[in-house]
């Protein structure tokens, strides 16, 4: 007998746990929190089309995320920076994100049209199949179910596996794999039409820490070519000591000649 009570309080519990694991907004957009120092850490390094690509670590983050989502969920993506972003920034990385799951939603529907006419092709083959089978059994055997030829049950058993391998390939695809794939391109809909909200951080002191060092470097390599300017005049003066030197040591080697004579 089934509880229905159980089944509403397990409903509830399940609301209730989705709700204290992810936020919402005022809107009842799932949060999707995602940050970087500056706003080019969230595309890849080798983009090469119109739409910059997100990088591989954004990208598989936020897909993670989604993933756990119930379907059709709406979605709010904050995007977290410690550095100032312009509006141009800001509607290229939206531009881009758009960009990059449609794509994916289009790849995803060419995924499910590949499978239906996959799907079509087994049901096809594993009527076919059948029906040969069946005209084996008209064929093969007496009216009392007894071979007319050695080998007929054999021959029966193998084409009837080939039969049923075409028939659970097609079940496969049509109801176990062609459900997944409606979720995925669900939520890669839902990031299409998801609220993306900039927000700006204060700098943390992991990331104060990397402006020092960068300063740091700056005023080093400002240092550098003063230290090399001080080192040339030293090797310059020094040389003009050493050739001093050595006129004075010719010099000396004159006089104690000239005394010597």
């Amino acid at each position: 007998m089934i509880h229905f009570t159980n089944i509403f309080t397990h409903n509830k519990h399940k609301k209730n746990a989705f709700k204290s694991f992810f936020e919402t907004d005022s809107e009842g957009r799932v949060i999707i929190p995602i940050g970087a120092e500056k706003i080019e850490n969230f595309m890849s390094l080798f983009s090469i089309n119109e739409y910059r690509v997100l990088s591989n670590d954004i990208y598989d983050n936020v897909g993670r995320i989604v993933d756990n989502l119930p379907i059709n969920s709406k979605i709010a993506v904050h995007i977290k920076t410690s550095l100032p972003v312009s509006d141009e920034k800001k509607q290229e990385l939206v531009e881009s994100f758009k960009h990059n799951y449609l794509m994916k939603s289009i790849q995803t529907e060419n995924t499910k049209r590949y499978n239906l006419i996959i799907s079509s092709i087994c049901y096809g083959a594993g009527i076919l199949v059948f029906l040969l089978l069946l005209l084996l059994s008209i064929f093969a055997y007496h009216p009392g179910g007894e071979e007319k030829f050695i080998g007929a049950e054999v021959i029966w058993e193998i084409i009837s596996i080939v039969g049923w391998v075409f028939i659970w390939e097609a079940t496969d695809r049509l109801f176990f794999y062609m459900p997944s794939l409606s979720l995925s391109q669900s939520h890669s809909y839902s990031l299409y039409h998801a609220k993306f909200v900039f927000i700006k951080e204060k700098p943390t002191e992991v990331s104060k820490e990397i402006v020092q060092a960068k300063e740091m470097n700056n005023n080093l390599f400002n240092i550098i070519p003063a230290l090399t300017k001080i080192t040339n005049k030293e090797e310059k003066i020094a040389a003009k000591i050493e050739s001093k030197n050595k006129v004075l040591e010719k010099k000396l080697e004159e006089t104690e000649n000239k005394s010597k004579t």
